[in-house]
């Protein structure tokens, strides 16, 4: 607010006594200044006093800290698909695989004919004596061995017998018969049967026995004979004796 008005001065020091002067008098001289009076009490305070000029706005303050993070707001309808964009480069190629489980074994394949050769060249007599019938034949050739071999049959599945024969003195009842072994001691028909494949070893010519079905044991990688049953115990000379397979 306005300062106050200023307060009264005070009265002066108190005079001498008498006032009046001598002419001839010598001067006196001037008293003391006297205490400064008491400060008068306040002034009422005065009028406001014209509002000033507006001050030139004062430098940006600095920044409130950031507000809390709002709720969110509902999910915005789906916008238009946007066009295609060009086709990427190829990615480079994948590893290998695992391998594959094992396939199922596939039907047997047309089996190839085929004519495995016993004995072959210079006639050759043999004795022909089997007494002891087809269950217990005897071999064409003895116990040499000469005229065996070794076959696989896995994809056969018939057999038929043939023997050349030059010379024979046997009654009808002698025969040949193609036999079968995994081990060259035990020894079976090719057909599992004892009268087959069988040909006959009475008659001068090409003797031969019909197509059989192979047993489900011949079917193997096995070795070959050429055994014999019946005769009276003369000779019969031979030539060739195969065995064909298809």
């Amino acid at each position: 607010g306005v300062t106050g008005w200023t307060g009264a001065i005070g009265m002066l020091g108190r005079p001498p006594r008498s006032t009046c002067t001598p002419a001839t008098a010598p001067l006196r001289s001037i008293g003391a200044t006297g205490a400064t009076g008491a400060t008068g009490a306040k002034g009422a305070t005065g009028v406001d006093g014209v509002t000033g000029w507006t001050g030139a706005i004062g430098p940006q303050g600095n920044p409130g800290a950031d507000g809390s993070v709002g709720a969110t707001g509902p999910k915005g309808a789906t916008g238009a698909d946007g066009v295609t964009g060009p086709r990427g480069p190829n990615g480079l190629p994948g590893g290998p695989g695992a391998t594959g489980a094992t396939g199922a074994t596939g039907a047997v394949g047309p089996s190839i004919p085929l004519e495995c050769i016993l004995r072959a060249g210079d006639p050759t007599q043999f004795i022909i004596n089997g007494v002891n019938g087809p269950a217990n034949p005897g071999e064409i050739g003895g116990d040499n061995k000469a005229f065996r071999a070794r076959v696989d049959l896995t994809n056969a599945t018939q057999a038929r017998v043939m023997v050349t024969i030059t010379a024979t003195s046997q009654f009808p009842g002698s025969f040949a018969r193609g036999e079968y072994s995994t081990d060259g001691l035990t020894w079976t028909s090719l057909s599992g049967a004892n009268d087959s494949p069988t040909a006959p070893l009475d008659q001068i010519g090409v003797a031969k026995s019909p197509w059989i079905s192979l047993t489900t044991g011949a079917r193997n990688d096995v070795m070959l004979r050429m055994a014999y049953f019946g005769g009276n115990g003369q000779t019969v000379t031979i030539t060739l004796m195969s065995v064909q397979f298809k």
